[in-house]
C-alpha cells in the first residue's frame, strides 16, 4: 500500500485516531463546564439597571415618559377605528 503523504503525518493521523475517545471525552467535559457556567449567569432584564442615571438622553426619556405615560397612549390609540 502506497501512501502519498510523509510517514510522520500518517503517524500523527493514526495517533489522533487512536485517541479519539479521549478527545471526545475532553470535549464532553468542556461542554458540560460551559453549560454549567452559562446557567450561572444572572438574568436581569430590568431596563433601569441598564441605563446610566446621569445620562442626559436617559433623563430626557424619563421626563417624556412622565409627561406622556404609555397607558394613556394605548387607550387613545385603541379608541381610533382604522377604516
Amino acid at each position: 500500500m502506497s501512501v502519498p503523504a510523509s510517514p510522520k503525518v500518517v503517524q500523527l493521523f493514526l495517533r489522533v485516531l487512536r485517541a479519539r475517545a479521549w478527545i471526545a471525552g475532553g470535549f464532553l467535559v468542556l461542554a458540560a463546564a460551559g453549560i454549567y457556567g452559562a446557567l450561572r449567569v444572572p438574568n436581569d432584564p430590568a431596563i433601569e439597571r441598564l441605563v446610566v442615571a446621569g445620562d442626559p438622553v436617559a433623563r430626557a426619556t424619563l421626563e417624556f415618559d412622565r409627561l406622556f405615560p404609555e397607558a394613556s397612549r394605548r387607550s387613545s390609540c385603541s379608541k381610533r377605528r382604522i377604516p
